[in-house]
């Protein structure tokens, strides 16, 4: 973990960054002009972001899992994804990163669930 002291300009960019990385590819004319996003983010939940009482409740744990998760880089198995922003003390997920790690981690509990019903001796 590193921190990084920024000043607002920076900050700003940084966000932009980040908030545009979690936007879907779309393909432009050549000729378009993407827009510069001027403000921080809407953070409010539903809006794209989940913090991590949302991330809690979109996977259906405990926030103090989430917590703890990102804290000691847990579960061990498939690691949760480190927050996509960081802003007054507190976490932010895009809401395509948790998405994607809870379809793995679901395939992973598949894979699992088969590999040990196949090692049970039949009857």
């Amino acid at each position: 973990m590193a921190r990084l002291d920024l000043d607002p300009a920076d900050a700003l960019h940084l966000a932009t960054l980040l908030y545009n990385a979690c936007l879907p590819v779309r393909r432009e004319p050549s000729d378009a002009r993407p827009e510069a996003l001027a403000v921080l983010p809407d953070l409010r939940p539903g809006r794209g972001f989940l913090d991590t009482q949302g991330t809690a409740r979109y996977l259906g744990t405990a926030a103090s899992t989430i917590r703890s998760w990102t804290a000691r880089g847990g579960p061990k198995h498939h690691p949760f994804p480190h927050p996509t922003l960081r802003h007054q003390r507190r976490n932010y997920w895009c809401l395509p990163v948790i998405e994607q790690w809870r379809t793995e981690e679901k395939e992973l509990d598949r894979i699992a669930r088969e590999t040990r019903r196949r090692g049970r001796p039949t009857q």
